[in-house]
């Protein structure tokens, strides 16, 4: 495997991530990241519908949270637990996009670099093979960047007329398949 798929999306922009960026973002081999988060669900009827269809992490302080990425001809598996949840999703490279499928949902992302920040912009969602009008779905907001040395992650996503299905914000150590952290800062998010 010659390039990720976020390096294969956005080819000469991926140089402009900060180094833990284009870490998590250009694995070659299964990594491991470990931090907290706070996780926000919604609390509408129609976000309770379909959180859990999508398998969408409930509401918690400062929940564990595990990220493990592998990598593979195909693109990449990236299961989260979090908290009590867990949840898997499936990543590949389109021509200009990233496309994501969560539960029966797949979405596909514009990556911009801007002020060190990686931002996902969706561009297209589809449930069960159906694409989704702009208005129905109004907001997913993905950000990542490095704060104090860690990987930090900024994600909402907004569902049936901008009703909050989820939101989860927090930060991660990077690892590798052995266990081995490659970075960590006192203080940091697995501290107890």
């Amino acid at each position: 495997m010659s390039q990720s798929v976020y390096q294969k999306v956005m080819k000469a922009d991926f140089e402009q991530l900060p180094k833990g960026l284009r870490i998590l973002h250009g694995v070659k081999q299964e990594i491991v990241v470990t931090g907290l988060c706070d996780i926000t669900s919604g609390t509408h009827w129609s976000s309770k519908m379909i959180r859990p269809l999508l398998g969408l992490p409930a509401t918690e302080t400062q929940a564990r949270c595990k990220v493990v990425i592998t990598p593979s001809n195909k693109g990449e598996t990236w299961h989260r637990t979090m908290g009590e949840s867990q949840f898997n999703s499936q990543q590949w490279a389109g021509d200009s996009l990233v496309f994501e499928q969560v539960g029966f949902s797949r979405l596909a992302f514009q990556m911009v670099v801007e002020k060190g920040k990686l931002h996902y912009q969706l561009s297209k969602l589809s449930i069960f093979g159906l694409p989704i009008p702009q208005f129905l779905w109004s907001e997913v907001r993905a950000v990542e960047s490095m704060k104090n040395g860690y990987i930090h992650f900024d994600i909402r996503a907004n569902g049936v007329f901008s009703h909050l299905l989820v939101k989860y914000e927090g930060l991660l150590d990077k690892v590798t398949s052995d266990g081995t952290v490659v970075w960590e800062k006192e203080g940091g998010p697995n501290e107890s």
